[in-house]
């Protein structure tokens, strides 16, 4: 599996350099965004020695520009370093994370380092810096993941995760090391007290030497500090220089490309892959009367299928009755629960319920997985699993129909979306409300 590692940064040549020397130790491809006001040299630099370069117009901070950049990535998996090193081992436990079909992404437990006053480095083992996980890693896929435009927001991924623990999966975060306090105190200033009293300045993450005397520290293992460049690293390093002049120019990336490309992140999952290995329909049915029966269903996506929990966005199989002719009879059948969240490549056999057409003839069933409230699977472009059925009269039918006839009104779109991250939600949700059919 390849992975692409990428970065939104301001650095000089002097932090740069070092940085993407480290980063080459794991990354198959390496993409950086620069701010726009960066030095000139930290251009030529990362041109020299990253795959894709993109110079962005930034409002001082580099988060809008989180999403543009990881959606550059041509890997298999994605990690995000900020003012970051990775631990010296987790070069070597990288292949095991990305080979495990059961998580979307990952967690890495965070180190905050500090300059000691004895010399050398440590790093904060307290509360509020440790622990402090951060979404770093994780599956390229459209739509998987997406960032806000805030200060401080965080990555959001559809599918299960794993929280890290252990010092092989430690990303070691040097602002406050690379920073003296007055630089420190102006960066709170200029970010964050400018947006008034009610917005956290995280002032006790960035002026920590107020609170040392109660401060744990920790030592910092050997290999994370100045550790030269391993072999991997180098001789990756110099085949970059060496083809540099085969790359692309940068792109320029204005402000407005960048919420642009926020906004049109969807909150719809990208789940919809499956494929129908079995069942066992009978090809004759009595009227208006239940059947139980089974699907045999794959997750051929690459998230995992959420089962249970909150109704929304869970993942199950339903089903829906046609005429031969393709008019819809039962709209939505009743629903059947998976047996258990189904990661990407797994399958599992459903037990499901079926309740026939309340009049005899002939009918297309059609069984389709259902993400709950969103979409049916067969919306989305995966195809149902159709079975013809005759359906007979077999005797007394119960007098009232297990689905009232009719098609149920579709759900009424909100008058006034509110606005923000939540807004955009809402509307994506009223859109996708138009494509399904009614009774989703």
């Amino acid at each position: 599996m390849r992975l692409s590692v990428f970065t939104v940064t301001n650095a000089s040549p002097d932090r740069l350099e070092p940085w993407i020397l480290r980063a080459l130790d794991v990354a198959d491809e390496l993409i950086v965004t620069l701010d726009a006001r960066v030095d000139p040299a930290s251009i030529a630099l990362a041109r020299e020695l990253a795959d894709v370069v993109a110079i962005a117009e930034l409002p001082g901070i580099g988060s809008p520009a989180y999403s543009w950049t990881a959606a550059q990535a041509t890997g298999d998996w994605v990690l995000m370093l900020d003012d970051e090193l990775l631990a010296p081992g987790f070069a070597d436990r990288l292949p095991e994370l990305m080979a495990d079909r059961r998580y979307s992404h990952y967690h890495l437990p965070m180190r905050w380092l500090v300059t000691h006053e004895g010399g050398g480095h440590r790093w904060i083992r307290q509360f509020s810096w440790w622990p402090n996980r951060a979404t770093r890693l994780f599956r390229n896929v459209d739509g998987l993941a997406r960032h806000s435009a805030e200060a401080h927001g965080s990555w959001e991924v559809f599918g299960e995760g794993r929280a890290l623990e252990g010092p092989d999966f430690a990303i070691y975060h040097l602002d406050l090391a690379l920073r003296d306090r007055a630089a420190r105190e102006a960066k709170v200033a200029a970010r964050y007290r400018r947006d008034g009293p009610e917005v956290a300045t995280c002032e006790e993450y960035y002026v920590y030497e107020d609170y040392l005397a109660t401060i744990e520290l920790a030592h910092v293992p050997p290999g994370v500090i100045g550790a030269p460049p391993t072999e991997r690293a180098s001789g990756r390093a110099a085949e970059r220089r060496r083809t540099a002049g085969q790359r692309p120019a940068p792109v320029d990336v204005t402000a407005g490309d960048l919420f642009a490309h926020i906004a049109e992140r969807s909150a719809d999952p990208p789940i919809w892959g499956a494929q129908y290995l079995g069942h066992d329909t009978p090809a004759r049915l009595a009227a208006n009367r239940g059947h139980t029966t089974s699907v045999t269903v794959r997750n051929t996506s690459a998230a995992t299928w959420r089962s249970l929990g909150q109704v929304v966005g869970r993942v199950l199989l339903s089903y829906r009755w046609f005429t031969e002719e393709g008019q819809v009879v039962i709209p939505q059948g009743d629903i059947s629960l998976l047996p258990h969240a189904l990661h990407p490549g797994e399958q599992a056999t459903v037990t499901a319920g079926l309740w026939t057409p309340p009049e005899p003839g002939t009918y297309r069933l059609e069984w389709d997985m259902l993400c709950e409230r969103i979409a049916w699977f067969s919306v989305r472009g995966v195809e149902p699993l159709r079975v013809t059925v005759e359906v007979v009269d077999d005797g007394p039918r119960p007098q009232a129909p297990h689905f009232p006839p009719g098609q149920p009104a579709a759900a009424p779109e909100p008058a006034e979306p509110p606005e923000g991250r939540r807004g955009l939600r809402t509307r994506v949700l009223a859109g996708l409300r138009t494509e399904r059919a009614p009774g989703e």
